[in-house]
């Protein structure tokens, strides 16, 4: 995906992209409190924003990932795809 189709707020940068049924996501999410249905939905890890500068300007050196849900201080980050910050 385009990280152009991903709002600045949802763009993350994060360590690790997985199901949220598998571990350590599943384990992570159970101490939040937090269910994810379905329970295969991915999601990131150790994220920080991505700040949206200007075109070309995007950075992340591990996995860049759009997340529609990114209200636990970085900790995780749900429902994310891949994005593409070249595009």
């Amino acid at each position: 995906m385009p990280a152009s189709q991903c709002s600045p707020g949802q763009l993350q940068c994060c360590q690790s992209l997985m199901p949220a049924n598998q571990s350590p996501a599943s384990s992570i999410l159970a101490v939040l409190g937090i269910v994810v249905v379905p329970a295969t939905t991915p999601v990131g890890l150790n994220c920080s924003p991505i700040p949206a500068i200007g075109p070309g300007t995007l950075q992340c050196n591990t996995i860049s990932l759009c997340c529609t849900a990114n209200g636990w201080n970085g900790i995780v980050s749900i429902d994310c795809v891949a994005v593409d910050l070249n595009t």
